[in-house]
């Protein structure tokens, strides 16, 4: 296979490398429930989403749409209404399905009775409604994959309030639980537990996903990444310049990340020094298009108010030589004076839970033998550290 450099780019279906088990994998959990997919930002989820429509299984309907936009829910049942249009109108019960949704919505005639416009409270009503069409009138079994489903609740959150967002969550909920035939991915580059979690603060007390299988998506195995930095390597023209053996120190140097190996081999394309200079450039900023500083600056998106706690405690790991355990994280924090005289920070319960988060986020791993913390990813560690020095 060769394949041009294009990070962050459409990787086309059958140019996705190493995640073929993944995806037997999702099918596998699908077939009896629905899934919640965290992934890193840039990690590939989007491209194993393109996979999975392009590549589907016969019995399967797998509808993907990018809800980021969506600032309410009226809109967002309007999505999914769109998506579900093509198939339920190839029956004359599908359309008459549809356009007493329209009526609900919209206002109109239901059976001959006046239906008022739908009020934001009567949304999640005209959502059933729509999803209970898909139990009665579409033999495949439907997969509505939403991509950065989070960000769009957080957007309802903003306009509509912390209510419309947990009624939202409950419905599609209830949805599930009814439709056998009904499948939901939810996924996105931040995770679903933060925007619950600021439900929570205003008095949200359900379980909204405890339904659904939490998957997580990582970088690429070693072979696997070698494998895609073969195939860029020999579609950009670049086999007389690297040598074979040192593929896998270059994948590694990268951490096994497609995003960043796409990067460094289009880096190596333009004539932009050795990989270890290349890597070093985008460590220390010089090359901005890795990103690597939205690291940093997502903490104010994930942890509004608290973010400088939260990048206290990643100091705190990153400056440390190797893994460091919770006793020592709570150490380090003692000794920073901008952490000392911090209630929360001080609470053991409280970096408890940060910490939780952080791994929920990707930013750190556990050992599961000695409890320790790490960066997930140590290419971040070291930028991590140049960053905050």
């Amino acid at each position: 296979m060769k394949m041009k450099a294009n990070p962050g780019g459409f990787i086309a279906p059958e140019n996705v490398i190493g995640r073929d088990e993944f995806i037997a994998e999702l099918w596998q959990v699908l077939a009896q429930q629905s899934v919640l997919l965290l992934a890193e930002r840039r990690i590939g989820k989007s491209s194993i989403l393109n996979k999975i429509v392009k590549e589907t299984q016969p019995t399967w309907l797998p509808l993907l749409k990018n809800v980021e936009s969506i600032t309410s829910v009226a809109r967002f049942v309007m999505v999914i209404r769109d998506q579900l249009t093509p198939f339920l109108s190839k029956t004359e019960q599908g359309k008459s399905w549809l356009e007493k949704i329209q009526n609900l919505a919209a206002g109109g005639k239901v059976a001959g009775v006046e239906i008022p416009q739908a009020k934001q409270a009567d949304w999640h009503d005209v959502l059933a409604e729509l999803l209970n069409s898909v139990h009665q009138h579409q033999e495949q079994q439907v997969l509505l994959m939403w991509d950065e489903f989070p960000w769009m609740l957080q957007k309802i959150i903003k306009n509509e309030g912390h209510q419309a967002a947990g009624d939202l969550l409950d419905t599609l909920r209830h949805c599930r639980q009814s439709n056998a035939n009904l499948r939901m991915l939810f996924t996105g580059s931040i995770g679903l537990h933060q925007v619950i979690s600021t439900i929570r603060i205003a008095g949200y007390s359900n379980e909204p996903v405890n339904d659904m299988q939490v998957l997580s998506l990582d970088a690429l195995a070693k072979d696997d990444a070698v494998d895609l930095a073969n195939a860029l390597i020999d579609g950009e023209g670049l086999t007389n310049r690297v040598n074979e053996q040192d593929i896998a120190g270059l994948c590694a140097m990268v951490d096994n990340v497609p995003y960043f190996i796409h990067h460094l081999i289009k880096s190596l394309r333009n004539g932009s020094g050795t990989p270890e200079h290349i890597v070093k450039a985008a460590i220390a900023g010089v090359d901005n298009n890795w990103q690597l500083e939205h690291y940093y600056t997502r903490l104010e998106d994930y942890y509004p108010e608290q973010w400088q706690k939260y990048a206290l405690v990643l100091d705190a790991v990153a400056y440390s030589e190797s893994s460091i355990s919770r006793k020592q994280i709570h150490q380090a924090l003692q000794a920073e004076p901008d952490a000392a005289n911090d209630a929360n920070l001080q609470d053991k319960n409280y970096q408890k839970q940060m910490l939780r988060h952080l791994i929920d986020d990707h930013y750190l791993v556990q050992n599961i033998d000695t409890a320790a913390y790490q960066f997930r990813y140590p290419l971040i560690k070291k930028w991590w550290c140049f960053y905050r020095d």
